[in-house]
């Protein structure tokens, strides 16, 4: 397959250990941001106060040296989330996230904006396997998303309370 998978990113971040001693996770994303800010080794930290992020950083993992798989926001974070490139994922602007969910529902947004039967033939494409959140899901984690999620695979439905924007803008 050449690619890492959302299950694959899922052992990494959790162990076979009993749920109450798993950690929590709290997954931080913004658009736009130079890394080198949250990164306590680089200089430009030193220039912006950041007591919270410092903190849950020096008790957890901090990725200062990772790669965006493209410069806008939709195939990026759906690249991210889904463990597959973005030509993988046919998904290559913010008019383009993924179109069906894992178990094959279309995503409203997509519907709305293209019409199903172009989703239904998109998402077979793009051939979504899962997603970060429903592998830690179905790993026994509690998954909430707020703000700006914008990756479709039906996000918004199936792991609210209340992000506010889906993968086609």
């Amino acid at each position: 397959r050449g690619h890492l998978s959302a299950g694959d990113m899922l052992l990494l971040l959790s162990s076979s250990a009993p749920a109450t001693s798993r950690p929590n996770i709290l997954f931080l994303m913004c658009d736009s941001m130079d890394g080198r800010v949250v990164d306590p080794s680089a200089p430009l930290s030193k220039l912006v106060a950041t007591p919270t992020f410092d903190a849950l950083a020096s008790d957890g993992v901090n990725f200062v040296r990772t790669y965006a798989s493209s410069p806008q926001c939709v195939p990026s974070r759906a690249s991210m989330l889904s463990g597959r490139r973005t030509d993988q994922i046919r998904a290559f602007s913010n008019d383009n996230g993924l179109a069906l969910s894992p178990g094959g529902e279309p995503d409203e947004a997509c519907v709305s904006a293209y019409g199903e039967a172009w989703c239904r033939t998109h998402g077979a494409s793009q051939a979504l396997e899962t997603t970060l959140f429903d592998e830690l899901r179905s790993g026994g984690y509690e998954v909430a998303l707020f703000g700006k999620v914008d990756i479709g695979a039906g996000v918004l439905r199936r792991f609210g309370p209340a992000p506010t924007q889906d993968g086609y803008h």
